[in-house]
């Protein structure tokens, strides 16, 4: 790219690709005039089938637009597409969220299977929109954050998050600040999608499954006490998660979506 302006996202806002048989950059398309332009920022979906079926379900839920949402206004592009790993970062089976070109304010969700049928899904969904705002967030604030260095991100999303919610930023707190916008919402959500049919413990599994990458290993039990998350414990998340995937209602909507 060549520089032709400022864009809203902090890089170039022209990239003088006028050979009209290739493809603009991710972020880009192409004017009257056969140049490569930064699109406008927004969301960006490319998911079809099924997945797009789950990915529409997921619009009319809080923690979307608290998330996923905000990428329809503001200075970052959020792209879903099908696609492979993350920069070799071992990523989930089913989606990784890339930010190499976090400095362009392009985010981008890569599907790594492509018709999905369950709604495990739609958790995996909502962890790479909780990661993508997690990158977003910390880059508001810092710029020039490694987006492969995960626990930095992490370390700084903590430190940013405290500062403008006033509160703490000692070990605890980040504990439990991860339970308040990571594993709660997303349990309450998918169970939302459940029909409410199980209690709130058999969707915590479908959080922590989107909580690997960052080394956390910290739960608050139903006393509010901090504890350690044991193999033994995340077995028994892991196995009702399993449970709800089986059975959920969710996955005969989803059969009738196409």
């Amino acid at each position: 790219r060549s520089s032709g302006g400022s864009g809203n996202g902090g890089g170039t806002s022209t990239s003088y690709n006028t050979n009209k048989e290739t493809k603009c950059t991710d972020g880009y398309t192409r004017n009257t005039d056969g140049k490569c332009v930064k699109m406008p920022f927004q969301i960006f979906n490319e998911l079809i089938g099924n997945d797009k079926c789950i990915y529409d379900k997921l619009k009319k839920l809080d923690l979307f637009k608290s998330t996923i949402g905000k990428f329809s206004k503001g200075k970052y592009n959020l792209t879903f597409k099908y696609g492979s790993k993350c920069n070799k970062l071992g990523a989930a089976e089913d989606a990784c969220t890339d930010a190499s070109d976090l400095a362009n304010g392009n985010i981008t969700i890569k599907i790594l299977s492509i018709n999905n049928k369950n709604i495990g899904f739609a958790a995996t969904l909502l962890h790479e929109g909780i990661h993508a705002e997690i990158f977003k967030y910390v880059d508001e604030h810092k710029k020039g954050i490694d987006p492969n260095d995960r626990k930095n991100v992490f370390h700084y999303y903590n430190i940013y998050s405290a500062e403008n919610n006033n509160r703490l930023s000692t070990s605890d707190a980040q504990h439990e600040h991860m339970q308040d916008v990571f594993v709660i919402p997303i349990a309450n959500a998918i169970r939302q999608l459940d029909d409410y049919k199980h209690d709130l413990d058999y969707y915590k599994g479908f959080a922590w499954e989107g909580l690997k990458i960052y080394d956390y290993d910290k739960y608050l039990d139903k006393n509010g006490v901090l504890k350690v998350m044991t193999p033994a414990k995340y077995k028994e998340y892991e196995n009702k998660m399993n449970d709800v995937i089986s059975k959920s209602k969710f996955n005969d909507i989803i059969k009738k979506c196409n």
